[in-house]
């Protein structure tokens, strides 16, 4: 349950209620079954209540504490009730509970669910007007530096910046990418390309870039630029989140009806407070990140079908997994 002010007031509320319908319960009615039998339709007011507002916990919860405060008054009443009738009641009382509880997280999280693609949809919407912007600029600066290189005086790490703007780029028009024609590839062969791509990079920090790759192949159907990009995207975050001397790799494998694609580094690993966040656009913890790179991923993976997890321990490193399914399970 959530534990701001207006959670405590609602909880106090069912508290109250069943608390006050107890009372009422135990003084008034005596041995009249009428009155128990109304003061039994009260006590679904406050399960109610809980279900409505803490969800399935919450309605189970008020539902196990109407049963244990309202049946023992009726034990007393004997030769009115049976050990089944009074079972029967418990048990309604818990179902009342559990499912409107049901319904209700459900509720939430379509409501929360339809919000996220809302709140993605405004971000991309934004990205793809930025970057557009933003390729306009860099397409402008490439063209100056190329025409009078001599002339301009630049700092020597200007081209590292364009990169980095370049970089910048792509990840804001992936957060919102445009549909693009799919094909059958081997999932290795995807992997083949952007590793053979990083190795200089790899060479220049000192760290082996290596393949585990599965001897069977795994068929699937993509647009290998973008999958590609998204694989470039998680060697090029690994490689800089490694000391010298430590191994990247980059691997594949068969998994049921899918195929696994993961990038593992030897890293610090990403604390546990922080990996709930790490797909959310424009977070970051590394220094001139964008906060797009893994947003944009994992929308891009999310396209194709599949999904980008990650998995990772403080001190031993991280494990980003790429999920897609397979074209042809049966094979």
């Amino acid at each position: 349950m959530q534990t701001n002010p207006h959670s405590r007031l609602k909880a106090f509320c069912v508290l109250a209620l069943v608390v006050g319908l107890t009372a009422v319960h135990y003084t008034f009615g005596g041995h009249n079954m009428d009155v128990h039998l109304f003061h039994r339709e009260l006590f679904f007011i406050p399960i109610l209540l809980g279900a409505f507002w803490f969800g399935m916990s919450g309605g189970i919860a008020t539902a196990v504490a109407s049963v244990l405060l309202y049946i023992p008054r009726l034990i007393f009443m004997q030769g009115h009730l049976t050990w089944t009738t009074l079972g029967f009641q418990a048990v309604v009382f818990l179902m009342v509970g559990a499912l409107l509880g049901w319904l209700s997280d459900r509720a939430k999280r379509q409501r929360q669910a339809a919000l996220d693609a809302e709140r993605q949809a405004v971000v991309g919407r934004a990205a793809t007007a930025v970057a557009g912007e933003m390729a306009e600029i860099l397409g402008a600066l490439r063209r100056m530096t190329a025409e009078k290189p001599e002339n301009l005086g630049l700092d020597p790490d200007y081209q590292a910046e364009l990169d980095r703007l370049q970089n910048m780029v792509e990840a804001l028009s992936n957060y919102a990418p445009t549909p693009k024609k799919r094909l059958s590839t081997d999932i290795n062969t995807v992997i083949k390309e952007q590793v053979a791509r990083f190795q200089e990079t790899a060479e220049q920090a000192s760290v082996r870039l290596v393949t585990s790759l599965d001897s069977k192949g795994c068929p699937i159907h993509v647009n290998d630029e973008q999958l590609g990009d998204v694989i470039a995207a998680l060697i090029r975050n690994a490689i800089e989140a490694s000391p010298n001397g430590a191994t990247v790799e980059v691997s594949s494998l068969r998994s049921g009806a899918c195929c696994e694609l993961s990038v593992k580094d030897q890293g610090p690993g990403i604390k546990p407070e922080h990996q709930a966040r790490v797909f959310t656009p424009f977070f970051t913890t590394k220094p001139g990140g964008s906060g797009l790179a893994l947003a944009a991923g994992r929308k891009v993976v999310s396209t194709m079908g599949g999904e980008l997890t990650l998995q990772s321990t403080p001190g031993e490193g991280a494990r980003f997994i790429i999920t897609i399914p397979r074209e042809n399970p049966e094979t």
